[in-house]
């Protein structure tokens, strides 16, 4: 049976190949077929990685997933973490790099939209709505302590559970947008960024959004690629990625959301 955890990583897998470009005439040029099976990453950022191997995101999802497979704990997963990371031969991203400088007694300021792209393994564990959000938003808080980070977890496992539990995709994002939950994320501005921008030309609406790895731009163009491109995991996959920049933490993102619909 295919997990949430199982989504997530596929979706890392295929983004190997294309993450971190942010030139979209070399991606189109690059991946003429579309993003369909993992590929050797034609950036610099991960040399060690071959096609089928994750980069540090996917893999600190898989640490993740293998430390909570009797339960989840704090103390294990920080253990797990570091000595995972200590020796880590992938790219050391700055929430790792700080975090690391610690020995994970305190995490970094980081509010990258990457540390919701790990949430996986802990909505696998099947607890209850409460449990979840509230694990979800600790597994973040080791390494991303910026202040949009329990947000930005809150909402997209509430977004999770509605969608398994057969809400649309656009209607749960909506729903949540509009709760009031959130006075720091401000979802509501992000939708509406997202749910006005133009439906076809991704690639502009990527350059327009931002490309980049923060929330200010990710978040927004997460939810514009979920309410327009998420009837198709392969079609989801390829619009991300050739629109460029931080493409996994997108498409992992975007992964669980279809998951959670076609196999919720």
């Amino acid at each position: 049976m295919t997990t949430f955890t199982d989504a997530a990583l596929r979706a890392d897998a295929l983004n190997l190949g294309p993450h971190w470009v942010y030139d979209q005439a070399a991606l189109a040029m690059a991946f003429p077929n579309g993003v369909t099976e993992p590929r050797d990453p034609i950036s610099p950022y991960h040399p060690n990685r071959k096609a089928g191997q994750y980069t540090h995101i996917g893999d600190q999802t898989k640490f993740l997933a293998d430390a909570t497979q009797g339960g989840y704990s704090r103390a294990g997963w920080k253990e797990a973490w570091l000595t995972a990371m200590q020796s880590y031969d992938g790219y050391l991203d700055g929430a790792t790099k700080a975090t690391l400088e610690t020995q994970a007694e305190t995490p970094s300021s980081s509010n990258e939209f990457s540390v919701i792209s790990r949430i996986a393994p802990i909505i696998d564990l099947g607890l209850n709505l409460d449990e979840t959000i509230a694990i979800a938003q600790d597994q973040a808080a080791l390494t991303h302590g910026g202040d949009l980070i329990p947000e930005g977890v809150e909402f997209f496992v509430r977004v999770l559970f509605a969608v398994r539990e057969g809400v649309d995709i656009e209607d749960a994002i909506y729903d949540q947008a509009e709760s009031g939950r959130y006075p720091k994320l401000k979802p509501a501005e992000a939708y509406d960024q997202a749910y006005s921008a133009d439906k076809t030309a991704f690639l502009e609406v990527a350059k327009e959004f931002g490309q980049a790895c923060g929330f200010d731009s990710a978040f927004p163009l997460t939810l514009y690629f979920a309410i327009n491109f998420s009837k198709s995991m392969n079609h989801a996959m390829t619009v991300n990625a050739l629109a460029g920049g931080d493409t996994t933490a997108r498409a992992m993102v975007l992964a669980q959301l279809i998951h959670a619909r076609d196999h919720g």
